[in-house]
């Protein structure tokens, strides 16, 4: 994408993503309740086997003019880049900068909260499934249009200063305040809590990926106009989202590995509190 319509295609993608997902957690809370669980294994497969069918029906657009990188001559020009890299740094992938760590490692336990301990402490509380659904099916239903909104604004103001000044406390907001379900459960308050999360979700989420790809572009060899640069070029990129995903996953298995033990021994409080933590965590971005 071209930088000044970074935000607002983002946004898009991020909207369609969500309205895509509405009616999953809507099936699979109905066929829970209905102790149809069994169904979801193949609903699942289903789905499954129909993104990868539109998956191989995808025609990638050509982002540049210049003749397609031959994948041998790539593949050597990583090789060569990563054993530079491993001699310089005496290490196999050089680690990010600080600012740029504290970020994976807080978007990482952002992600395990909302992925398992979320659900769970929605389910140990005594909600139904089809409850749970809607409550996430509300907050998805928000961000689809709110998401637009921010993404639009992200192309008109900086990234940068919309995560620092808005993004981070929207998302230290959301996070926390789920927490106060702990104490009430009634229908309008869970209504609240999901419109809430849809709402502040995209203040934090579309300028913190639109500053991750302008962190990616941040590359020492774009300075360089050859060929060789743009091998180059590819590996930097590789070697980052790499680098980010192992950061992503070591950090989710050190937080549910911590929160499943605290809650076998302390059992519910636990789980409030790991969402109040992921809160705080937003501040990981101070300097993203």
């Amino acid at each position: 994408t071209q930088t000044g319509g970074r935000g607002s295609f983002l946004g898009s993608i991020q909207g369609l993503l969500i309205g895509v997902n509405i009616i999953a957690p809507l099936i699979s809370g109905w066929l829970l309740d209905q102790d149809l669980g069994q169904w979801i294994s193949a609903v699942s497969v289903i789905f499954f086997g129909l993104a990868l069918w539109m998956g191989k029906k995808i025609q990638l657009p050509v982002l540049s003019t210049h003749e397609p990188i031959n994948c041998l001559s790539q593949k050597n020009a990583a090789s060569d880049l990563h054993k530079k890299n491993t001699q310089i740094s005496g290490r196999s992938t050089p680690l990010p900068s600080k600012s740029l760590l504290l970020g994976f490692i807080a978007e990482g336990i952002q992600l395990g909260t909302l992925w398992l301990i979320w659900p769970i402490f929605l389910r140990v509380l005594g909600l139904s499934f089809v409850q749970i659904g809607s409550i996430i099916a509300m907050a998805a239903l928000v961000e689809i249009f709110i998401s637009k909104i921010f993404g639009y604004l992200s192309d008109k103001h900086c990234a940068q200063y919309l995560l620092h000044r808005y993004g981070i406390w929207a998302r230290c907001l959301d996070l926390s305040s789920r927490a106060v379900l702990f104490f009430f459960t009634q229908s309008w308050i869970l209504a609240v809590v999901g419109g809430l999360s849809g709402l502040l979700g995209p203040m934090f989420q579309i300028p913190m990926y639109t500053r991750l790809h302008q962190q990616v572009e941040i590359n020492p060899h774009s300075s360089v106009k050859s060929e060789v640069s743009a091998h180059a070029s590819f590996s930097h990129i590789i070697h980052f989202f790499s680098l980010r995903e192992r950061i992503l996953g070591v950090t989710r298995f050190v937080t549910l590995l911590s929160a499943g033990t605290l809650y076998h021994f302390f059992g519910l409080p636990v789980l409030p509190l790991f969402l109040i933590l992921a809160g705080l965590s937003s501040f990981g971005f101070r300097k993203f």
